[in-house]
């Protein structure tokens, strides 16, 4: 199987909101997208800024530089029969190890129309046209599940990374990232870093011999509601471990993530009614219950809370819940460490806020 396709953009996960996949102009000439706007941008930057404080990001990764050591290649592609290919762990793997950084073959624009998909193969063709012949036949051993004979449009739809770029939204195609499959209880989180292309990190401890999975859709849905999603866009039913569920456990799993759904559609509302922070912790109670404690899925939930606390406490003046921002704000960056990785654009951007942070809450204490 394969990554993610192309009619599926990262900001429809929940996770994977821009603020996560798109750098913030200014940093190395990254990105600038028309449809979000400098001043949004700016306001972004200026709340992380003012709401988080340090935490011992070097002692982690001097702690994370001593498990990846040299105890060799942490996963293999392996042949699973009709499944088709897919990654399994090599040796047992530690939450927030890197695994992998990998640039694209090459990158291609969106198509969302199929109108346009005969401009968009002349367009792949020329892209194919100049790879080396390594990584052109990596290209071609590569799965396409809308087809039954392979064609570049079939496996550029079933195997694309969205990637945003200066100009504009584009498709990556990668020759070992796309062997990571889907599993709609993940423990691989992968995440678009301009220097590295597509980085992924395990985000639970995951046994030697285990499938290292990725998720190509919002976890907070029903099995019916996942399913439909899958075979909508990339044609293929799920029959992950979460899937496969029956009876009561199938039931439960079910009650709990149209919770999350719930919860994270009341959130807005709940924090102008000062139940912010009990509707977080139920949203990572439930994480935790049902995700494994996917650290993605966190690090989304508190930083979209902490932005609401914060706008609401800075328009009430309420310190208060500027505090509680803050709080938050640190705890999606603890979970951001563990998903990205401490040298992410994201953990980066936080770090370097810390300080005006600290100088904010200083002069705040004074008066």
């Amino acid at each position: 199987m394969a990554a993610l396709a192309f009619q599926v953009p990262y900001s429809t996960c929940f996770w994977a909101q821009p603020c996560f996949r798109a750098r913030p102009k200014g940093r190395n000439g990254t990105c600038n997208k028309e449809e979000v706007p400098e001043a949004r941008r700016a306001k972004r930057s200026s709340m992380l800024r003012n709401t988080l404080v340090v935490i011992p990001w070097i002692l982690y990764k001097s702690r994370m530089r001593s498990r990846v050591g040299c105890r060799g290649k942490p996963f293999e592609v392996h042949d699973f029969g009709d499944k088709g290919m897919g990654v399994v762990a090599a040796r047992d793997i530690q939450k927030g190890e890197l695994l992998l950084r990998e640039q694209p073959l090459f990158l291609v624009s969106q198509c969302r129309d199929s109108r346009q998909l005969d401009a968009w193969e002349n367009e792949i063709n020329a892209a194919l046209r100049k790879l080396p012949e390594h990584d052109l036949q990596s290209f071609w051993n590569l799965a396409d599940c809308h087809t039954d004979e392979k064609s570049v449009v079939g496996i550029v739809r079933t195997n694309g990374l969205p990637v945003e770029t200066a100009e504009g939204d584009m498709v990556g195609v990668y020759p070992t990232v796309s062997r990571f499959n889907h599993s709609c209880n993940n423990n691989v989180n992968n995440s678009y870093q301009e220097e590295y292309g597509e980085v992924l990190h395990a985000i639970r401890d995951v046994a030697k011999g285990e499938e290292l999975c990725i998720t190509y859709i919002d976890l907070f849905m029903t099995r019916q509601e996942r399913q439909d999603a899958l075979r909508r866009t990339f044609n293929f039913k799920c029959a992950c471990p979460t899937c496969l569920q029956t009876g009561q456990a199938l039931l439960r799993s079910n009650k709990v993530r149209q919770r999350l759904q719930d919860l994270r559609s009341a959130l807005p509302s709940a924090v102008p009614q000062r139940l912010g922070p009990r509707v977080l912790e139920k949203i990572a109670e439930h994480i935790d219950e049902e995700l494994g404690g996917n650290a993605a899925a966190k690090a989304y939930a508190y930083h979209m809370g902490s932005q609401l606390l914060r706008d609401i406490g800075q328009s009430e003046g309420d310190l208060e819940l500027q505090q509680q921002a803050t709080t938050f704000a640190e705890k999606a960056l603890a979970e951001v460490v563990v998903a990205e990785g401490p040298e992410s654009w994201v953990s980066v951007m936080l770090r370097e806020s810390v300080p005006k942070a600290a100088q904010t809450r200083g002069h705040s204490a004074k008066a």
